[in-house]
């Protein structure tokens, strides 16, 4: 589901239940943040695919990079079907120029969590910039040099969350 620019900040959201939610707006663009909690549904999956390939050819038509969180600390490994989906789609995503991949920050304090996307990495390719943290504070502050190392403006939510992360 797509959520509004008036909508929380996907870290502040604690209570939410369900498979995936992501928001992607011009407010905050070239950042993406996405949260999952528990087993996500197949459509679901492809949904934020379609979403992420969307905002990945706009960031690439604007020279940009997109930066993305993903919030899976209460996420659990995929089933197979999903597994097979994200792995395809990775594959995929193998020629696309490294100093244009999109980053994705994944927020993983589970070690099998944290295996799957290993796995993913190792699948995809060098140029596919998937890359684990164990807390949202480490994800914002990778988030953040990414966009700093692209020469990109920090999104004001982004920065904000940064200034209030303890360090």
């Amino acid at each position: 589901m797509a959520i509004a620019a008036t909508t929380p900040v996907l870290w502040h959201t604690r209570e939410f239940i369900g498979d995936v939610l992501l928001e992607s707006n011009d407010e905050h663009f070239p950042l993406m943040l996405a949260r999952t909690v528990g087993p996500a549904r197949p459509s679901e999956v492809l949904r934020v695919i379609r979403e992420f390939d969307d905002a990945s050819a706009r960031a690439r038509a604007e020279g940009r990079t997109l930066v993305t969180i993903l919030d899976a600390s209460q996420g659990v490994v995929p089933d197979q079907l999903n597994r097979d989906i994200l792995m395809d789609w990775l594959i995929s995503k193998r020629d696309v120029a490294a100093s244009r991949s999109p980053r994705i920050f994944v927020v993983a304090p589970d070690t099998l969590v944290r295996g799957f996307i290993a796995s993913l990495r190792w699948t995809a390719g060098r140029n596919v910039c998937v890359d684990t943290v164990p807390t949202i504070e480490a994800a914002i502050e990778r988030a953040c040099a990414a966009l700093e190392h692209a020469r990109e403006a920090i999104p004001e939510v982004l920065a904000q969350a940064r200034a209030q992360s303890p360090r």
